[in-house]
């Protein structure tokens, strides 16, 4: 069985000219306040965590991740 396609001759054409919007704003980080996130510092107790994470056992990840949660916790209650 043979089908056909037909590709129409207008659709969403590009403009000749540019707006120059790049689509990204210029603001960054996290809404919800993240650390760190509108300068891009990160406090260097927190990179050092981040780069070693990838070298933990996965129960000295289980054992951050833990603490992490308690002191959310605490923070809520």
């Amino acid at each position: 069985m043979r089908t056909s396609t037909k590709i129409a001759r207008e659709g969403l054409e590009p403009l000749a000219e540019s707006s120059g919007n790049m689509g990204v704003a210029p603001e960054s980080g996290a809404e919800s306040g993240a650390l760190g996130a509108q300068s891009g510092a990160l406090d260097p107790d927190l990179q050092a965590i981040i780069a070693a994470w990838a070298k933990l056992t996965p129960t000295d990840k289980r054992v951050l991740r833990t603490m992490v949660r308690r002191a959310n916790n605490r923070d809520e209650a």
